[in-house]
């Protein structure tokens, strides 16, 4: 449940006015399914690669959610609006290998 929470949050937190692709998104599929969702075989999120998304807004403060398992962080080339003091959570991130 974590994890269907804290990586559906940037979509039902309204980063996704119209992303190029959602394919899979808040949909009854488990969250491994969805566009840019990486899983390892226990079926922890361990990447999101979404690049150039057209992704708007900020980046919730749940993605902490996933920090026991997500390594790899590509949100590059959106419109991604944190403020310096909103990033604090990246601290969490202890596994993550890869921000773009």
């Amino acid at each position: 449940w974590h994890a269907t929470y804290s990586v559906g949050n940037p979509y039902i937190s309204g980063m996704i006015p119209a992303w190029v692709s959602d394919e899979g998104w808040l949909s009854n599929d488990n969250e491994c399914k969805w566009h840019g969702v990486q899983c390892n075989h226990e079926g922890l999120v361990i990447g999101l690669f979404l690049p150039f998304n057209e992704l708007t807004g900020k980046i919730p403060n749940e993605i902490v959610l996933l920090s026991g398992s997500i390594k790899v962080l590509d949100i590059s080339g959106n419109y991604v609006a944190n403020e310096f003091e909103e990033l604090a959570w990246l601290g969490q991130l202890t596994g993550l290998q890869g921000l773009k």
